[in-house]
């Protein structure tokens, strides 16, 4: 009985974590997915990084927050043995 207790929460979690992930690529909330992207490239988590970023390089062209976003998004290629990409 614990043990499908257990494999429930591990599932409400995974599909949890999905959702969230859906309505950060659905926001126009540019600043909030820049600071997404920064998150999940300290998690690791460069796919998600890349995607986000992919979308923000031409929007913060020009800006401070540039140079950053394509170190992270040149290192997030990198780390995903996408040497070309990067």
């Amino acid at each position: 009985m614990n043990k499908h207790i257990c494999v429930l929460l591990i599932i409400i979690a995974f599909f949890s974590s999905c959702g969230e992930y859906t309505k950060l690529q659905k926001s126009t909330d540019y600043e909030y997915k820049y600071e997404a992207a920064k998150s999940y490239f300290a998690k690791g988590k460069y796919g998600r990084t890349a995607t986000l970023l992919n979308e923000l390089i031409t929007i913060l062209k020009g800006t401070d927050k540039a140079e950053e976003s394509l170190y992270m998004l040149g290192m997030s290629y990198y780390n995903m043995k996408d040497y070309l990409m990067a």
